[in-house]
């Protein structure tokens, strides 16, 4: 076998490969410490599409644990010296020859790990990256700095670990589907009878000009669909002047033959979303909705009054209910409307003191209040101007620097409270840091707490920095079916999906089970 192993070597060695001499060598260079790896996870990552970003988290976490394996067990394990690269031509070598224990590679696993780790979460990527993993793995071969037995030793190594990772962390193939009841919807080919509300201030389009037209390819997919456009006042000091004139303009001569153009007097985006459900009724169609998530729960309201299915077309910044449901493009919501195949979720709410239930308020991701809200604002107050990781940062300096517990009744007991969370049907994650749901129809609110108590300040920052503990004295959790809040301070606010307003003296939350029927491809 090590015979063998030397001739193989040597053939590589002794061949001309032509155009691999300027190529290879280079490419080896560049992954040395995985930096080639990192930077393609950061390419992957700026694409800003969730897919890909997880892909090249992945891709990442498989890395490191090849490399941690490789290089503290195996390569310690046996100690192989390199080949004897005077065989090899100079132009081919390494400026620096490696000095530690040829077997395994550390390259050829780092390589594969990433490779197999992209793929296991994207398969369009994988087959991107595979390429360049095969190329660099052969390149410590060409290169004199291991022998084939190394390379596919380290590439064995570097798979294994990758599918270790998918074991601890499963892909979002291995879960189970979200929202699984399903439920009736006409199936609208070419989009014919979905009314579409489209939120022009939400996500890439609140840039202005818009950047693109996010409409167009759920045009192109659903080409007998209405279109109905709802453009909120931007700020004036984002908007030059000669825009503001066009615009004005524009709409004083009306809009294309093929949109619906707003009156004088805009309608609210509640006042449009009902018009657009009547005229969903009408042709006995369905209600669909363009935005974020602030959008979506607001159309999501209005589709469970009327009784009306609802096709979710992701076009916020961030987009958890579609995420959450298994739409991560615009082509899956199509694919489903067009099919007719849609699942009950259920929808939370809460009343306030006095209020009939009927005139509840309706959320499909989360509800908070306490110190969430204001960051929220601060957050979009700066946005804008700095970026959105930016700007969470100085939301979270400003509240740690400024805010207050809030001391409520909650269920009847006093408790002093930075935050509190309640999401619609259970999220994973644990702590103060919920991430995702695989269940749209528990029935169930997911209620969690961060405490003020003494010394409140360090509570809160140890809640920032320790939230994914389960276990620990300033978390609170509980999975319930509703919850009542008395006794809010004056003046203080509550977010629900986005959105910030004043809090009443008293509230109620509870749940709507499956009251909402939603658009969701039954394959994803």
């Amino acid at each position: 076998m090590v015979g063998l192993d030397k001739k193989l070597f040597q053939a590589v060695a002794s061949r001309h490969w032509p155009g691999a001499e300027r190529v290879l060598p280079r490419l080896s260079h560049s992954a040395n410490h995985g930096r080639l790896w990192l930077a393609l996870a950061a390419g992957m990552a700026a694409t800003g599409h969730r897919t890909t970003r997880r892909a090249a988290v992945r891709g990442v976490a498989s890395l490191a644990l090849a490399s941690l394996t490789v290089n503290t067990v195996a390569k310690r394990s046996v100690r192989r010296t390199r080949p004897l690269v005077h065989v090899v031509p100079m132009v081919r070598r390494l400026r620096r020859q490696p000095i530690t224990t040829s077997f395994p590679s550390g390259h050829s696993a780092s390589a594969a790990a990433f490779a197999v780790g992209v793929a296991l979460e994207s398969p369009r990527w994988g087959a991107v990256v595979a390429p360049i993993a095969a190329s660099v793995a052969f390149s410590r071969i060409y290169t004199g700095a291991h022998y084939p037995s190394d390379v596919l030793v380290g590439s064995a190594l570097g798979a294994g670990a990758a599918l270790a990772v998918r074991g601890l962390v499963p892909t979002r193939s291995q879960l189970p589907p979200a929202a699984r009841p399903r439920t009736d919807a006409p199936a609208l080919p070419r989009g014919r009878g979905l009314i579409v509300v489209a939120n022009s201030g939400s996500g890439a389009t609140s840039v202005w000009p818009p950047r693109a037209d996010p409409l167009d390819p759920i045009r192109e997919a659903l080409p007998e669909a209405e279109f109905w456009t709802f453009t909120p006042d931007p700020e004036p000091d984002l908007v030059p002047e000669d825009e503001r004139a066009r615009a004005a303009a524009e709409q004083s001569d009306g809009g294309a033959a093929t949109s619906h153009t707003a009156p004088a007097e805009p309608p609210s985006l509640i006042e449009l979303l009902e018009k657009a459900a009547r005229r969903a009724a009408e042709v006995g169609g369905a209600l669909g909705v363009c935005g974020g998530d602030g959008t979506v729960s607001a159309a999501a309201a209005v589709a469970a009054r009327e009784g009306l299915p609802l096709a979710v077309l992701p076009g916020g910044t961030l987009n958890h209910f579609a995420y959450d449901l298994g739409l991560e493009t615009v082509d899956d919501t199509c694919r489903a409307v067009t099919a007719g195949q849609a699942v009950a979720v259920d929808l939370a709410r809460f009343t306030a003191d006095g209020a009939a239930t009927s005139t509840a308020t309706h959320y499909v991701n989360t509800f908070s209040i306490g110190c969430y809200p204001e960051m929220v604002r601060i957050r979009e107050r700066w946005a804008g101007r700095v970026g959105s990781w930016a700007a969470e940062v100085l939301a979270a300096a400003q509240v740690l620097r400024t805010a207050e517990p809030l001391d409520l009744v909650i269920n009847g007991k006093r408790r002093a409270v930075w935050m509190l969370f309640v999401g619609n049907c259970s999220y994973r994650g644990v702590g103060s840091a919920p991430a995702s749901r695989h269940d749209l129809a528990d029935g169930l609110l997911d209620v969690r707490m961060v405490h003020g108590g003494r010394l409140p300040r360090a509570r809160l920052l140890s809640a920032a920095l320790l939230g994914v503990l389960r276990r620990s004295p300033v978390h609170a959790e509980a999975r319930l079916r509703h919850l009542r809040v008395d006794e809010i301070p004056e003046g203080a606010d509550l977010a629900y999906d986005g959105e910030i307003t004043r809090a009443p003296r008293g509230l109620t939350l509870d749940k709507v089970n499956e009251a909402l029927r939603v658009y969701r491809p039954l394959e994803v």
